[in-house]
């Protein structure tokens, strides 16, 4: 019996990437003056900054229904197939309720996971449970190969504005008034709760680039084996940077890609966000 795989599009796989890979993104939605709009679908990355730079509102996001992942969970169960669903993290939206609320139903046949992340390392982690279906695994082997805990997920970003996150409720006023007052580049966590927390702060882009170097390194340890997404918002400069002192610090057998973010994620993480994504066995 096969298991298949559904997501929300924070996971940062495009649906061509999708369907190449078998696997169903449901879009969370993008409510731009009071329009409803699917990321990847009627909104794309590129329209999003261009509409950014006109609108009087940023925009805002909305997860995916209840209604949206129960058609998803009938069609494959319908099938034959077993269902993971691997979601944002709860902690930062609404959609992994949604999945468990529709879930209910289907009982055993549909497990929902909270990937306890976003962006490019709920992407690595998506990957990782994608390849253990491929592979012939299990409901229980297809979460295992995504759990976060056990890649020793790590996400950092430094963010040169925090208006993005702190007008979505994502991330703690202190910490939006330390952002917004005294100017510097914050450098920001998704913990392992998948909650977003300070890790750092500078006023010199240097520096905050630094730190979201050394932190996940040391979290990572002498892994044997390290897959690391550069990912940014509209800085391939700084983010090519990032890359290049990555490769000097790490094994060349280190995986490194340097990557876009999606729509959903750069709505909250704002233009000129660059981080480091990393998982690890």
């Amino acid at each position: 019996m096969a298991v298949s795989l559904v997501f929300d599009s924070t996971c940062e796989i495009s649906h061509d990437e999708a369907r190449t890979l078998g696997v169903d993104v449901l879009p969370i939605t993008v409510v731009l003056e009071e329009r409803r709009l699917r990321d990847g679908i009627d909104i794309d990355r590129d329209a999003l900054y261009r509409r950014i730079e006109t609108v009087k509102e940023l925009p805002k996001t909305e997860p995916v229904t209840v209604a949206e992942f129960a058609a998803a969970f009938k069609h494959r169960v319908d099938a034959g197939d077993d269902v993971v669903a691997m979601t944002v993290s709860a902690a930062l939206s609404g959609t992994f309720a949604n999945a468990v609320e529709a879930s209910r139903p289907f009982g055993a046949k549909v497990r929902v996971v909270d990937s306890r992340s976003a962006s490019m390392l709920f992407r690595l982690q998506a990957l990782e449970s994608i390849a253990a279906a491929k592979a012939g695994g299990s409901i229980s082997d297809v979460v295992a190969a995504g759990d976060r805990r056990h890649l020793h997920g790590q996400a950092y970003f430094a963010i040169p504005d925090v208006a993005f996150l702190g007008r979505t409720g994502r991330l703690p006023k202190p910490i939006v008034a330390l952002g917004s007052l005294m100017g510097v580049n914050l450098v920001l966590r998704v913990g392992d709760d998948g909650v977003i927390g300070m890790a750092g702060q500078s006023r010199s882009i240097e520096k905050a680039l630094a730190m979201i170097v050394d932190q996940p390194l040391r979290a990572l340890g002498d892994a044997s084996k390290i897959k690391i997404i550069v990912a940014h918002a509209r800085a391939p400069k700084l983010a090519a940077d990032l890359e290049a002192v990555l490769r000097a610090h790490l094994r060349r057998d280190a995986e490194i890609a340097t990557a876009e973010i999606g729509t959903t994620s750069a709505i909250n993480l704002g233009p000129g966000s660059v981080g480091i994504c990393a998982i690890a066995s």
